[in-house]
């Protein structure tokens, strides 16, 4: 955590617009949201005040100010998975995928992104390794939103963990992912409202949508 706060607001940021968040696209869905992408201009313009360290932390792993929909998580994923190439979701293929911008300068980057997000569905320790499939191989990454505060120790404490949580304040569940791992074709985000743990509810979502992927194609 030491090295998001290092690193900072506004270069975390950078990084997230260039993967496609914080945008909307030019295809034809109604209401698409840009969703949020935080900095210390966009507090500031917005809420008229400063922005703090702490708030660098939780915006780096996705909570805090940060909004997402699932069609921006899931172009992020793409790009991710092609190494950095510029994808413009569409919803017919009109056959002009054939020259792509890409980002060059987060290729070592990517590189660890991709060995990780293998691990979490195929490696023992992984979040998702219950959802693994024997028949094909896919990376990806588990998520919760959290919709309400929670303190840690309400969090850790035994009656939490046992309590029936009401449905509307449950966390909502999220996975994203792509195949095959090593030669990536298609990318997914599952996002569950109020779904609870992304491991246990999302996950298992995508799998069922690759394994009928590989079925068709086969």
């Amino acid at each position: 955590m030491k090295y998001q706060k290092k690193i900072g607001i506004d270069k975390i940021a950078s990084v997230a617009r260039d993967f496609g968040l914080g945008k909307t696209y030019d295809i034809p869905l109604l209401n698409q949201k840009n969703g949020i992408v935080p900095s210390k201009n966009w507090k500031k313009e917005k809420l008229g005040e400063s922005w703090y360290p702490g708030e660098t932390l939780i915006s780096a792993i996705g909570q805090g100010f940060v909004l997402a929909n699932p069609l921006q998580l899931a172009n992020m994923t793409s790009i991710i998975a092609s190494n950095g190439k510029i994808i413009e979701p569409k919803i017919i293929n009109d056959g002009k995928y054939s020259n792509f911008k890409k980002i060059e300068k987060y290729q070592e980057a990517i590189k660890i992104i991709k060995k990780s997000m293998f691990k979490v569905v195929n490696e023992q320790k992984g979040t998702a390794f219950k959802s693994r499939s024997n028949n094909i191989k896919f990376s990806g990454k588990t998520g919760t939103s959290q919709v309400r505060r929670i303190t840690v120790a309400e969090r850790e404490s035994e009656d939490f963990r046992k309590k029936e949580i009401e449905w509307n304040k449950r966390d909502h569940a999220l996975f994203v992912g792509y195949m095959p791992y090593d030669n990536p074709k298609y990318s997914i985000s599952v996002v569950i409202e109020h779904g609870g743990s992304g491991a246990s509810t999302a996950a298992p979502i995508a799998k069922q949508v690759f394994q009928f992927i590989n079925k068709i194609n086969i």
